[in-house]
Formats: structure tokens, sequence, C-alpha cells
């Protein structure tokens, strides 16, 4: 009698080799997706150097804020169409909305900027105002950017 030799893997070795690979796949996937979401938030902060930049500028111009409460495309078209800044890039899944004092279509001297971080603990939310302003809670991951006759309110 001569005795057949199977050569291949069993069930067994060949599922805890896609075990392994999944479990590997997944730590992948979610060290990707975490630097993702730290390169989303540090792009928001580059934009609030530029829209604190030209917030600056508007009021050296008008010698005040625009008024009213107005979404992120329209402050971002009110921006590029005084010639401030061309545009505002600002990563997809952004919580922003602009509040003037005053109406719309009027200067005013305070308005407050909110724009909404996925990290709680990224730093540049420990130096903005973190308390209600005209009814919106600046609390953190929500950074607040408030200006008050040319100057940054701090908290």
């Amino acid at each position: 009698m001569t005795k057949k030799h199977n050569r291949g893997f069993t069930l067994i070795e060949l599922l805890v080799v896609i075990a392994i690979i999944g479990l590997l796949s997944t730590i992948v996937l979610v060290a990707v997706n975490s630097a993702r979401v730290k390169a989303r938030d540090a792009a928001r902060a580059g934009t609030i150097t530029q829209i604190k930049n030209a917030l600056v500028l508007f009021y050296d111009k008008y010698s005040g804020y625009p008024g009213g409460c107005i979404g992120w495309t329209s402050f971002k078209n009110l921006m590029a169409t005084e010639g401030i800044l061309k545009d505002i890039p600002l990563p997809a899944n952004t919580y922003a909305h602009y509040c003037g004092g005053g109406s719309a279509g009027g200067i005013t001297d305070i308005f407050i900027l909110l724009i909404g971080f996925e990290q709680a603990t990224h730093p540049i939310l420990k130096n903005d105002a973190d308390r209600t302003f005209w009814g919106a809670a600046c609390t953190d991951p929500m950074y607040c950017l408030i200006f008050q006759n040319g100057v940054e309110t701090p908290d």
C-alpha cells in the first residue's frame, strides 16, 4: 500500500491566516483614519489664521465687520468680493457659521465665527472663547473666534 501525501494547507491553517490578515488590516485602517482626522483639523486651524488676518483687513478698510448672521458660503463670498481673500478652504464635514452684530449688509463692531473641529483635544481649542455668545455655545470641539472693535476677544 502506498500512502498519499496531500500537499496544501488545512482548513484551520487557512482560517488562522485570514484572521491574522483581517486583524492587521483593521489596525492599519484605524491608524489611517486617525491621521485623516488630524489632517482635517490641521487644515481648519490654518483656515482660522487666514480668517483672522482677513477680518483685520476688513476692519481696517471699513472700521467694522459685516453685519447680520450668514452661513459659511456667504461669508467666504463676501471676503472674495471685497478682495480680501480669494478663497478660504474649509475641509469637508466642517460646521462653520458667521454672525455679526447689527443687520445684514451693514457694518458692526462685533462678530463671532464658529468652526467645528473633529477632535476636542486639538491644541488650538485651548485658545478660543469657551462661553455662550448670542445663544451659540462655544464649547470644545467648537472653535469660537470673537472680535470686537478690531481686537480678538479672549475667553
